[in-house]
């Protein structure tokens, strides 16, 4: 199911936000198969928009980085493949609130060319009356990738990436609950990166967006064109990313929009351990534009512990795109675009990794932002008018804690408590103090796996004046999975286990108690 307040991230390529290239060694040299731990995270239908105020390109939104954030993004690559390999997955389930669900997944690779594509979609039922939805999405990924052997354009990666997913769903909550909105999004994205592990990193990313609202007969298109570009050399490593966005709305009433955005940054090495860095932040819609300066440090010591801090900015231009994916219920006539600016934020952490056995880090930052969007049912019920606030504080504390030892199994933990104001006191909608998410996984003996998660949001209001004050969103998850043949698990999941009356917005119930059972046939 979408998460209906998540700022949607950049569909195509991932961006790292280290101050670095430091690639590891099975990038540069290339090896057959590399065996990473995996955590899937309990993950809510809803996080709200400002629980991860510093907008950020990501294939996985419901995870931060507790460190601290310069302001020019590295792109980053899949691994170099050697020799061939296949997997797949087939999953199928049913239960009280949903049926059916499933799941589909295949990845192939064969020396230096990879591919893999996956689908998944639900039907939720009328657990409250018109409260069923369709969800589904889509994805596949085709890349070709050399090592530094190659004879041609060494080290070097050419991918072409895409993404879909589609929400059929009525406005239940609202004086119309039979009033309904089917949205289909699409994205395609090209990405060539190049990089010379001693001196240069090169990347074009052209990008595109498609939204079409099929009930309000609203289409919408955006093109993007993103670069990057690195060079190093003695102590000294120059950064650079620009992107322009061209936003075509098919309306007569609609105009067309252009974005440019720049970042510059100049890092250097003043110890064996002491990094400096410098550089800025320029972007433009219109006539309105943000341009900042940024600075900051990073220092290793004691051998597990890295300390940073920095100043730093950041702008996001959102259109009906990321809207309809933060909030499905949205009002389609409230904006064209929203331009918000984090006009400067100071960030100091603390990180400790102990062999990747241990991963913990805490952030803690203080910022002003601008054009932050937030949602309103005052005008229609249960319809959302899109809206913005200017001089908006948000200072606030991130923790992460990640065991990653698979004998005690997997577990990862992160805590967000944080206070996003306006400049006269009253707390931006949908901005908890409060957010918890904790995810764990274990095999045991007998061909069993179980999970357990946890989300937990609170103190948050669901208007600008804040006297519509929302409950603490609780859900409480778990599963097990029995192997139950050479390549068949069956598997049992549990879904908000306390049965609590989760309102993620004013009228909208989330799904009450649920267990699916089903069946996941595998292969590789």
């Amino acid at each position: 199911m979408k998460k209906y307040f998540v700022i949607a991230f950049l569909f195509g390529i991932s961006v790292s936000f280290a101050q670095g290239v430091d690639l590891p060694e099975f990038v540069i040299k290339g090896v057959k198969k590399v065996s990473l731990p995996k955590i899937e995270k309990t993950k809510p239908d809803f996080i709200p928009p400002l629980s991860e105020s510093y907008f950020k390109y990501k294939f996985k939104p419901e995870d931060f980085d507790v460190t601290y954030v310069p302001p020019v993004d590295t792109i980053i690559t899949h691994p170099f493949l050697r020799g061939e390999s296949y997997s797949g997955r087939i999953k199928l389930g049913g239960g009280m609130q949903t049926l059916p669900s499933g799941e589909a997944f295949y990845s192939a690779s064969n020396d230096n060319l990879f591919f893999s594509a996956g689908a998944k979609g639900k039907s939720i039922k009328d657990y409250k009356p018109y409260s069923n939805k369709i969800t589904g999405e889509g994805n596949f990924d085709l890349g070709y990738y050399t090592n530094h052997n190659a004879e041609t354009l060494p080290l070097t990666s050419i991918t072409l990436k895409g993404n879909g997913d589609y929400f059929d769903g009525k406005f239940w909550a609202s004086e119309n609950p039979a009033l309904q909105r089917k949205g289909t999004r699409g994205a395609l994205a090209f990405n060539v990166y190049n990089f010379s592990p001693d001196k240069y990193a090169v990347a074009l990313n052209l990008n595109g967006n498609y939204l079409r609202l099929h009930n309000e007969n609203f289409t919408e298109q955006t093109l993007d064109a993103l670069g990057f570009f690195e060079y190093r050399f003695s102590a000294v490593k120059l950064k650079f990313n620009g992107e322009y966005r061209k936003q075509s709305v098919l309306l007569p009433d609609y105009n067309k929009y252009q974005y440019f955005s720049g970042k510059f940054l100049s890092e250097i090495k003043v110890g064996e351990n002491f990094f400096v860095d410098f550089g800025g932040i320029f972007a433009l819609v219109g006539n309105d534009k943000l341009i900042f300066p940024t600075a900051g440090f990073k220092f290793s010591f004691a051998k597990y512990f890295l300390l940073t801090a920095g100043v730093s900015a950041d702008a996001k231009y959102l259109t009906n795109y990321d809207l309809f994916a933060q909030n499905p219920y949205y009002s389609l006539n409230s904006f064209d675009y929203v331009f918000t600016k984090e006009a400067s934020k100071i960030n100091i952490g603390l990180r400790f990794n102990y062999y990747n056995y241990i991963d913990a880090g805490i952030n803690a930052y203080y910022g002003s932002l601008d054009g932050t969007i937030y949602y309103d049912d005052a005008t229609r019920k249960g319809i959302f008018d899109v809206k913005t606030a200017d001089d908006v504080s948000e200072m606030g504390v991130k923790i992460n804690l990640n065991l990653l030892y698979s004998k005690f199994g997997y577990f990862s933990a992160d805590a967000t408590f944080q206070n996003v104001r306006q400049y006269n006191g009253n707390v931006l909608p949908y901005s908890p103090g409060i957010i918890l998410k904790g995810a764990y996984n274990i095999v045991l003996p007998y061909n069993l796996m179980f999970t357990f998660g946890a989300n937990y949001f609170s103190h948050y209001y669901a208007d600008l004046g804040n006297k519509k004050r929302i409950e603490p969103y609780v859900n409480l998850t778990a599963g097990v999975k029995y192997k139950f043949a050479e390549s068949v698990k069956l598997f049992a999941e549990g879904n908000n286990l306390l049965n609590k009356n989760n309102f993620l917005l004013p009228g909208y119930q989330g799904t009450p108690f649920d267990i699916i059972l089903g069946v996941e046939y595998f292969w590789k």
